[in-house]
C-alpha cells in the first residue's frame, strides 16, 4: 500500500472511529425505520443491500468479493407489509424504505461519474445521505395474495410524489428525505406517508 508507520497508525485510528460512528448511527437509525413502519401499521418482512451482495458465507474468501459487500447497510432496503387475509385488498400496503448513506453510490450516479465496476471508496464523488420511501398499494381486490402481486411489481420510475402503475392492479408513490431530517424528526415523514397509506 506504500504507507509509512505514522500513516498506517493514523489509518487504523480513522478506521476505528469510522466503525464506531457507523455502529452508533445504525443503533439509532434502524429502530427509527421500524417506528416509521409501525406508525403505518406495517410489519417487517425482509431487508437486502441495494447494489451489492450480502457478505459471503464463511467458506467464501473475502478478497474475492467487492469490498463494498462488507458494508451492506451503506445502501440498503427494508421492506414492511400491511396485509389482511389471503387475497390482496386495496387496504394492503407494501412499504419499502431505501437508505443511502451516500447516494453517490447509486448506479445512476456512478455511471454519471464514469465509474465502471467496483467504485474506489477514495475517489468516488460523495453524494447525499437520503431515505427514499416507497408505498405500494393494490388498486382493487384480487383473487391473488399480496405476495404474488409484490413479486411482479416494478419500482416507480417517475418523479417523487407522483402515483404510477407498477404492476397488475398495483400503484406506487415515492418520496425522499435527507438522512439528517430523518434523525431529527420523523413526524413530517410519517404524516406525508399516511396520506397515501390509506
Amino acid at each position: 500500500m506504500g504507507l509509512n508507520q505514522a500513516a498506517a497508525e493514523k489509518m487504523v485510528e480513522q478506521l476505528q472511529f469510522a466503525h464506531r460512528i457507523s455502529v452508533a448511527f445504525y443503533k439509532r437509525f434502524l429502530p427509527t425505520l421500524d417506528n416509521i413502519a409501525s406508525e403505518l401499521g406495517c410489519q417487517f418482512r425482509y431487508w437486502a443491500p441495494l447494489h451489492t451482495n450480502m457478505p459471503g458465507r464463511g467458506t467464501t474468501q473475502p478478497s474475492t468479493k467487492w469490498a463494498w459487500d462488507y458494508a451492506p447497510l451503506f445502501a440498503f432496503n427494508q421492506v414492511y407489509w400491511r396485509t389482511e387475509g389471503i387475497e390482496a385488498q386495496p387496504s394492503d400496503m407494501g412499504l419499502s424504505l431505501c437508505t443511502y448513506v451516500d447516494d453517490g453510490f447509486t448506479p445512476e450516479n456512478r455511471k454519471k461519474n464514469g465509474v465502471v465496476g467496483q467504485p474506489d471508496a477514495v475517489t468516488l464523488p460523495i453524494g447525499s445521505g437520503v431515505l427514499q420511501a416507497y408505498i405500494f398499494r393494490p388498486t382493487k381486490p384480487s383473487t391473488r395474495p399480496f405476495s404474488e402481486l409484490w413479486d411482479e411489481t416494478g419500482d416507480p420510475s417517475g418523479d417523487s410524489g407522483q402515483i404510477e402503475t407498477v404492476g397488475e392492479h398495483m400503484q406506487a408513490i415515492w418520496f425522499e428525505w435527507p438522512l439528517a431530517d430523518v434523525l431529527v424528526d420523523t413526524k413530517p415523514i410519517v404524516d406525508t406517508l399516511k396520506m397515501y397509506a390509506g
